[in-house]
């Protein structure tokens, strides 16, 4: 008969389950945080109104950083939104971008670390607990207390991700439902002055129209 397995050998198998438990709940923040991302885009896509979509992306992507594209995504908005209920709704909705950008930053910069659990009064008398993310041990940057001792658990990430998801969801409807300046960049401006240069002044700039397709946004 084989020996029945040692106790330690209980705790590893154990702590390898919880930890790949918790690593699953990373990856699907995650992809539930590029929702946000996607949304936040075309959001920008349709406040920046650009005639082709190529524009746009180069426009938006070209910052290195979500937290870059966010602000400069919020200046374009506060020029652009036109109604004044629609701005303090972007307003609430920017605060709520920055503060999920926050925590997606967490999972993306923390380290795995482990519960250590005290069970008596001796140097000996400890054991591990459950897996979670934590601050770099040689981060000695911080804001407070709080900052210092903040761990993210699976339920942590759970909550995250339920953040993200109405978060992708409410900017959709924002995107849907915000009115904005017509776009009048380029040869539009142009060809919108057309009543007042002429037709004969404007006829060379007509541009195509191009037919929608299903990686475009609508709306514009």
């Amino acid at each position: 008969m084989s020996e029945p397995p040692k106790e330690s050998s209980k705790i590893d198998r154990k702590s390898h389950a919880e930890t790949r438990h918790l690593c699953a709940w990373m990856g699907l923040t995650l992809i539930t945080w590029q929702a946000v991302e996607d949304a936040h885009y075309l959001l920008f896509f349709k406040l920046l109104g650009t005639p082709r979509p190529e524009i746009c992306s180069v426009v938006y992507f070209s910052p290195p950083t979500f937290e870059s594209r966010r602000v400069m995504t919020d200046r374009i908005a506060q020029i652009t939104i036109l109604e004044g209920d629609q701005k303090k709704e972007w307003k609430e909705l920017n605060k709520k971008l920055e503060a999920a950008a926050a925590q997606r930053g967490k999972i993306a910069h923390y380290a795995l670390d482990f519960e250590i659990k005290i069970t008596g009064p001796g140097p000996d008398d400890f054991e591990r607990g459950e897996p979670r993310l934590s601050r770099s041990k040689y981060n000695r940057i911080t804001k407070s207390k709080a900052d210092e001792e903040h761990h993210v658990t699976v339920a942590e990430l759970r909550t995250y991700t339920d953040n993200f998801d109405a978060l992708a969801k409410a900017l959709d409807n924002f995107t849907e439902q915000v009115k904005v300046f017509l776009p009048q960049q380029g040869l539009n401006l142009l060809l919108g002055l057309s009543p007042f240069l002429g037709k004969e002044s404007t006829a060379h700039l007509s541009l195509p129209t191009p037919s929608p397709s299903d990686d475009e946004p609508s709306g514009q």
